[in-house]
């Protein structure tokens, strides 16, 4: 069985019951091992896009025989059933599920970038990863969680309060 740590996030829709079924369906391929809080945080504005509304995001830690790329083929397929529209780089979604770290791999493929290449900028990310695996290490940069975080904060970004997710087992 190998490690791996999931991202999610989504604005669109009922997100927090959005989250209960792509848990779920994570739980037919792969051993849940923790489950972050959930965290309410500002959408990313860029310039010349639209307003979005604020987006949910939390971790999951998974045990899974899969393979780094047969994982984010789920992760996409779980994507898609909860209609995922790519429609718009870093536009709203009703369910956003990155493949954050495998193991200790590294990958610099197209087609999967491990670990995923904006980790260490995303407060959103690494808050709800410091909930479930404290002391992991970003693979290719050798920073601890807690760097990273001190790193962003340190830049301005804010931690945000996060509050139980009630799942259904």
């Amino acid at each position: 069985m190998n490690s791996a740590f999931i991202a999610l996030g989504g604005n669109l829709g009922n997100v927090k019951q959005t989250f209960q079924t792509a848990y779920d369906a994570l739980k037919r391929t792969c051993d849940i091992i923790a489950v972050s809080k959930l965290y309410h945080t500002p959408a990313l504005t860029f310039p010349n896009s639209a307003a979005q509304p604020d987006y949910w995001n939390a971790a999951i830690h998974v045990q899974t025989e899969l393979s780094p790329s047969a994982l984010l083929a789920e992760l996409h397929s779980i994507e898609d059933q909860h209609g995922r529209k790519r429609i718009e780089h870093w536009g709203s979604r009703t369910l956003d599920l990155d493949l954050i770290a495998y193991e200790q791999v590294i990958s610099t493929q197209t087609a999967l970038k491990l670990p995923h290449p904006e980790t260490q900028s995303r407060l959103f990310v690494l808050q709800p990863l410091l909930d479930i695996a404290p002391s992991w290490v970003h693979p290719a940069t050798g920073e601890s969680l807690s760097t990273m975080i001190t790193n962003l904060m340190d830049a301005g970004e804010q931690l945000h309060k996060g509050e139980a997710w009630q799942l259904q087992h």
